[in-house]
């Protein structure tokens, strides 16, 4: 793998991280509106049931937990992917993209409760 498709790799992953950093912003910034809404019988903050679930377990201070244990661990593995030269790693790295664009994509369309 060539050096420019290492900085190609870094620059994607980098995307990524900034758009799971605002994913999570917003999450702390909405906070009282997420924690709020689980007692609701009308759930409109987290269309995620995984994150949902999370919030009704720990609250918001649980998800970020596992958002950032999450990342960092995805973070980790692709960076070693990048190191070994795995060759599949480019069908995992437009994949990790494609899902953030789609959360971006959520907020930029208002989607989200408090987006953009």
């Amino acid at each position: 793998m060539s050096s420019k498709t290492k900085y190609l790799a870094a620059g994607l992953l980098l995307a990524v991280l900034l758009v799971s950093s605002y994913d999570s912003y917003r999450c702390v910034a909405d906070l009282v509106m997420l924690e709020a809404s689980t007692d609701s019988l009308e759930y409109v903050g987290e269309s995620n049931p995984l994150a949902r679930w999370l919030i009704e377990t720990g609250g918001v201070r649980l998800l970020m937990g596992a958002k950032m244990f999450g990342t960092g661990l995805v973070m980790s593995v692709v960076s070693l992917m990048i190191y070994t030269e795995w060759s599949k790693l480019w069908y995992v790295i437009w994949a990790l993209v494609l899902a953030q664009l789609y959360v971006l994509w959520h907020y930029a369309l208002g989607m989200f409760p408090y987006s953009l």
